[in-house]
């Protein structure tokens, strides 16, 4: 399991980070830039985006921070369903039809296009993406199913290859506390840190 970090803690003490850099998970992402204004009508996300708004402004301004392609990816596809959900009305995103209004619909694609700008900031300043080492074809080989989503495992070799200085990943998704121990996971969710806590896995 991964030693865990309570990173409001961790901001509120000015504690040190072990790592001098972390990575974003794409999960934090969302919960910072928040790009459809979710937290204004859900109370609960608002707490959780306010934790993790809290957290970063301190984290970004101590150590690097860093994405990945994984998480790019991820995030863009979370864009690309919630702004056509909103602007349809439609339950699911239907590729087909998104493309086909990018094209004919001129307020569509000028939402788009606003989308893909901060889409674009958000990986060359917000959360910078580093080239990662982990040897990609076999990462479907080696991947098991049953422990995480392969989202969160590709997110975890990709920090694993890199340095060991650089072996922090800023989550609040709890398939990644399964992860091997010379990893720290850094995190506002509650249940991780209790969890955590009770395990003796919880870093002071």
């Amino acid at each position: 399991m991964a030693k865990v970090i309570d990173a409001e803690d961790l901001v509120l003490r000015k504690k040190k980070l072990p790592t001098e850099a972390f990575f974003v998970d794409t999960n934090i992402i969302i919960l910072y830039k928040d790009p459809f204004s979710a937290s204004l009508t859900n109370e609960e996300l608002s707490r959780f985006s306010e934790k993790v708004s809290y957290s970063m402004e301190y984290l970004k301004a101590n150590y690097k921070t860093y994405s990945t392609i994984y998480s790019a990816f991820e995030y863009y596809k979370h864009l690309q369903h919630h702004y056509f959900t909103s602007q349809t009305g439609d339950r699911f995103l239907n590729t087909s039809k998104f493309k086909k209004l990018k094209i004919e619909n001129e307020v569509f694609k000028d939402g788009w296009k606003r989308h893909m700008i901060s889409f674009r900031k958000v990986f060359y300043k917000n959360f910078p993406i580093i080239n990662s080492n982990e040897d990609k074809a076999n990462l479907i080989y080696q991947f098991e199913s049953e422990a995480m989503d392969f989202g969160d495992y590709a997110i975890w070799k990709a920090v694993e290859s890199s340095k060991e200085t650089f072996h922090c990943i800023f989550s609040n998704d709890s398939d990644l506390y399964n992860i091997s121990d010379d990893i720290y996971l850094l995190t506002t969710n509650p249940k991780i840190i209790i969890e955590a806590k009770s395990n003796g896995k919880l870093f002071i």
